[in-house]
């Protein structure tokens, strides 16, 4: 049984399409983005917050304090928390948030345009807030620093996604944690 030409001329396209396509290596794709669903930084230490030695603690009401010996007594005026620190902010640099993953061999070094935005659980823009006070918050700014690739193997290039970010505690009500969401928002080309 012949096939008429137009019939034919399909079915020889259709497999050199499929030629192409099982020509193509199995394992070609684009790098990938690895995101950190959860950070913890690590816990204020006193000399982040302009204080030294152990053993310091403050009520989070006013402070009043007297001491006496045989020579006399002395008496403390009232501090209250906001007067105990001597900054209200604290630095944390090079937080890494994402990484990129790709074969050099198979895909062009991307582009990164990023941009990072913070949110309260309250839903309050560049402030974290405190896990059972919604209105007790801590005030941050977020800087992007360059994306930084680094070789690992011939066949895998990571760039990395890391910030700088200024916490204003000075407002701050509670002690304790506070959290929020960092969106992040890559454009590659």
């Amino acid at each position: 049984m012949a096939l008429a030409p137009a019939r034919k001329n399909s079915i020889i396209l259709a497999f050199l399409v499929l030629c192409m396509v099982s020509a193509m290596p199995a394992d070609a794709h684009a790098g990938r983005f690895y995101f950190y669903k959860n950070r913890n930084l690590p816990k204020v230490q006193l000399s982040e917050i302009g204080l030294s030695g152990s053993g310091v603690s403050v009520s989070e009401n006013t402070l009043e304090t007297e001491a006496g010996w045989e020579g006399g007594t002395v008496s403390t005026p009232g501090l209250g928390v906001e007067q105990l620190y001597s900054t209200g902010t604290i630095v944390r640099n090079d937080i890494l948030l994402w990484y990129y993953q790709y074969n050099p061999k198979k895909e062009e070094p991307p582009v990164f345009n990023t941009s990072y935005r913070i949110l309260s659980r309250g839903g309050r823009e560049n402030a974290f807030s405190h896990k059972k006070d919604n209105s007790s918050v801590i005030f941050s700014s977020i800087t992007e620093r360059p994306v930084e690739c680094k070789k690992r193997s011939k066949s895998n290039i990571r760039c990395y996604g890391r910030v700088d970010m200024d916490f204003d505690i000075s407002r701050a009500r509670k002690s304790g944690k506070y959290y929020g969401t960092i969106e992040i928002t890559i454009i590659t080309y």
